[in-house]
């Protein structure tokens, strides 16, 4: 379904911006007010290049982000992972083993995506992957976004944030079939 809060309007870049900003604000809650700003590295899952999202898409909308989350943190890294379906916990992955390592404190991690784009959505339909009479087995078009704050134990403590949750590890399986293929698909 279509983010009501951004209205009908607006090109894609604007409506994934849109969606990357309140998700990340809000993961990055519990550093605010503070008298110092972290460093926070940024990791966003973004989609696999296609009609109607360039890859040069996703740099122009980092850059976008970073300046939104400057008055918050101090963005020293940004980076992007482009991995389809499976973006957002790639970059969920990248980012724990960051923090797991002790190469940061923090990182925000995470992804968004909107098939509301006429572009994106003919060529997905082309593909019949768009849920409809001819295929029954395909997705209703949406958008959304979603964001975590990892954090060290150390960074946790010094801040005082009480986490939502541990995460003990992470692991992504890559799908060589396409998800429009006739057949199962097992993740190999």
């Amino acid at each position: 379904a279509r983010a009501s809060y951004l209205g009908e309007g607006g090109s894609f870049a604007e409506r994934c911006l849109g969606l990357w900003v309140p998700a990340s604000a809000e993961a990055l809650a519990p550093l605010r007010g503070g008298s110092k700003r972290a460093e926070v590295p940024v990791i966003v899952g973004v989609p696999s290049e296609r009609p109607g999202w360039p890859a040069a898409l996703a740099a122009s909308l980092t850059e976008q982000l970073a300046r939104q989350l400057a008055p918050t943190i101090d963005v020293r890294h940004m980076d992007t992972v482009a991995s389809g379906h499976a973006a957002g916990l790639r970059a969920l992955e990248r980012g724990w083993r960051r923090v797991r390592d002790g190469e940061t404190d923090w990182t925000l991690v995470g992804g968004a995506d909107s098939y509301i784009h006429h572009e994106s959505l003919e060529w997905f339909d082309e593909q019949g992957m768009v849920h409809s009479g001819c295929s029954t087995g395909g997705f209703g078009p949406g958008e959304g976004a979603g964001f975590c704050l990892l954090g060290s134990r150390r960074a946790l403590e010094r801040w005082s944030v009480t986490p939502l949750a541990e995460v003990v590890s992470v692991a992504v399986a890559h799908e060589m079939e396409r998800s429009s293929v006739q057949g199962v698909c097992t993740g190999r």
